[in-house]
């Protein structure tokens, strides 16, 4: 799957994030990780947001970061999931789909880094609220 997945094939993500969610007691951490970093390294597909947006209404708070790192290189398809994880209680998460929203739009003069939207991430949450109602 790893492998695929390196090579932005999604045919076998929805069984990855099935496994990642729901982990049969034979998963082991490291293989789960190595799953994730897979994803988040080499999926740009679009056809992957499904299973993406899976990952995000997650409670693991790392499946959402890989869900909310992967979407920003989905391309204007993954606009409005990202737009609803600014309000994700991770600022990781909030701030991957800061940075997400801002390559997708090509806006790259409102994409902070990590440390000024730690400084200042209300202001940046705020922008891309309203920047998106706007594009609806």
């Amino acid at each position: 799957m790893e492998s695929l997945f390196l090579h932005n094939d999604t045919t076998l993500l929805d069984d990855a994030v099935t496994l990642m969610i729901n982990p049969p007691p034979d998963v082991t951490k490291e293989w789960s990780e190595g799953l994730g970093y897979s994803i988040r390294a080499g999926i740009t597909d679009a056809q992957a947001i499904p299973a993406l947006i899976r990952l995000l209404n997650s409670s693991n708070v790392e499946h959402r970061r890989i869900a909310a790192e992967t979407l920003n290189r989905t391309g204007p398809a993954g606009r409005d999931t990202l737009t609803k994880a600014l309000d994700d209680s991770d600022q990781k998460v909030r701030y991957a789909a800061v940075t997400g929203l801002a390559r997708i739009t090509g806006e790259t003069d409102a994409m902070p880094s990590l440390e000024l939207f730690e400084k200042n991430e209300q202001h940046y949450l705020n922008h891309w609220r309203v920047r998106m109602k706007k594009k609806n």
